[in-house]
């Protein structure tokens, strides 16, 4: 028996339940979620471990134990935006309550429990009541949530925070309100502590908002005519920073190493090895091959492995996962007009585009896309819960119409 692990997971639940309280209308889906987290996480410590166990998050673990030891480590990091500031989170916990592997994962289980609220209240803000229900049900028992919310992972935290900026950017886009975007802006910065690659959703956020603010002008809402040079302001300002070097992540470096053409060839070319390498038709090698490849590299980074591409059980598992997204890509696509109607789920779904685009670019390898792509599926399942609640929801849904959800082919 491991009474930290046991603690920590108590103490999730703690939180999980306050929350369940606090939002009554997810609070069954939400206890839910916890619970198959929280059993995963005891699987992968008691009895096997889970798929993508035994690799990056043991040694985020491994180091968290090491720094716990070592009081200049315990200090603030050199470099907060780190891959490695989700071993100093152990660190800290190792220090005061000793090492424990299942201590370090019952982090995971919390964020990856609080990710469906935030999941559910997008749903809600894009649609209505019901498919912010729907959408709290698909988040619960979404399996590759399921699984690394129980690994000594970052990947729960960087999905909450990415869901938050994204949630304030959508609330943004309904109401206007500088706070909001600055929210969307706090949202994403802490997700890109955890993963650089998220910083480039800093610069699309507010490039994106521009371009919406610009557009609502006409409808004669003064607030916007006030918001579009606050917005372009904080985007140059981002630019600037980041250009001249003042601001730098991890993996993607400074502007000027990020744009520069062999820097791109390189990122194309991360992490492609062994089995689970992407084709040579999606691997660009020179400048010109990027445009053309971009499609089939975006289709193996959203949707890989295919059935030719099967090599081992965990090719298997990554097959599973790959259908979700073929289902999430299909309600979009047959519900685009739906989608298109509505200011905020139009500029929610270009940011999400933008966002996948640069994580497919920077990626070559289908385990590691199958990481990747999930940082963006809370922000799917919000979107693909509108049209699952017209066809499944009921007819009164709270905030907002029936009519105001999208109708999918075959009903009415």
């Amino acid at each position: 028996m491991d009474p930290q692990g046991t603690m920590g997971l108590l103490f999730a639940g703690y939180v999980t339940g306050l929350v369940a309280w606090w939002k009554p209308s997810f609070a069954l889906p939400l206890l839910v979620g916890y619970a198959l987290r929280a059993v995963a996480a005891l699987v992968h410590f008691y009895i096997f471990p889970l798929p993508d166990g035994l690799a990056d998050a043991v040694t985020f673990e491994r180091v968290g134990a090491e720094w716990a030891h070592d009081p200049a480590r315990l200090g603030f990091l050199e470099e907060p935006y780190s891959a490695y500031l989700i071993s100093w989170i152990y660190a800290q916990l190792y220090a005061v309550f000793g090492r424990s592997p299942l201590l370090a994962q019952s982090v995971s289980v919390l964020f990856g429990t609080l990710t469906i609220v935030v999941v559910a209240q997008l749903g809600r803000e894009l649609w209505s009541e019901s498919a912010g229900r729907i959408a709290a049900w698909m988040a619960a028992i979404f399996p590759n949530f399921i699984q690394y919310s129980a690994l000594t992972m970052r990947e729960a935290l960087i999905w909450f925070f990415v869901l938050c900026g994204f949630l304030y950017f959508a609330r943004f886009l309904r109401n206007g309100r500088g706070l909001d975007f600055g929210h969307t802006l706090a949202g994403f910065a802490a997700a890109s502590a955890f993963h650089g690659g998220i910083g480039m959703l800093l610069l699309g956020s507010a490039i994106t908002a521009a371009l919406a603010s610009v557009s609502k002008i006409g409808s004669s809402q003064l607030r916007y005519l006030l918001l579009v040079p606050s917005v372009m302001v904080t985007g140059l300002v981002l630019w600037y920073a980041w250009y001249i070097g003042a601001v730098s992540f991890s993996y993607i470096g400074t502007a000027g190493r990020t744009f520069d053409p062999e820097t791109l060839l390189a990122l194309s070319e991360y992490g492609q090895r062994g089995g689970s390498a992407f084709p040579d038709i999606a691997i660009p090698h020179s400048v010109a091959e990027i445009f053309w490849k971009a499609p089939f590299r975006l289709l193996y980074f959203m949707f890989a492995p295919f059935p030719w591409d099967i090599r081992s059980t965990l090719h298997l598992v990554g097959l599973l996962d790959g259908v979700w997204y073929w289902v999430f890509g299909w309600l979009i696509a047959s519900n685009l007009s739906s989608m298109l109607q509505r200011r905020d789920r139009f500029w929610v779904l270009v940011l999400l585009c933008f966002g996948i685009a640069v994580f497919a670019m920077g990626t070559a390898n289908i385990g590691t896309g199958i990481r990747h792509r999930a940082k963006f599926a809370g922000v799917l399942i919000a979107l693909v819960a509108g049209p699952l609640a017209a066809r499944f929801g009921r007819r009164t849904v709270g905030r907002r119409s029936f009519s105001d959800l999208p109708v999918m082919r075959g009903t009415r």
